[in-house]
């Protein structure tokens, strides 16, 4: 599997997701950096293809050490932020994905 793109290598706060509608992708969360910087990087890895795509970044950072979390439901891709109430977003928001 080639490696993720994301610079200085995926914080804590990183997440993956397969679903078996997107069989070929798994879907990722950069979890900011190895040094817990806040992040906002949204990737697809191709299973085929073996290439990871930047996708558009997600407006609330991920938080350090617990994150953000990626789910599926109903056919859309959601995710929630899990930072520090003081972060932007309040650390709790909750986003779909079209």
């Amino acid at each position: 599997m080639s490696p993720i793109p994301e610079s200085e290598g995926v914080g804590d706060g990183g997440s993956l997701l397969w679903v078996n509608e997107y069989p070929d992708y798994i879907f990722a969360l950069g979890g900011g950096s190895c040094l817990e910087a806040p992040g906002y990087n949204f990737y697809r890895y191709s299973v085929s293809s073996d290439n990871w795509e930047q996708l558009e970044s997600i407006p609330c950072p991920i938080g350090y050490y617990v994150g953000n979390r990626l789910g599926f439901a109903s056919g859309h891709i959601y995710y929630w932020q899990g930072a520090p109430s003081t972060w932007d977003c309040g650390g709790d928001a909750f986003y779909m994905f079209y």
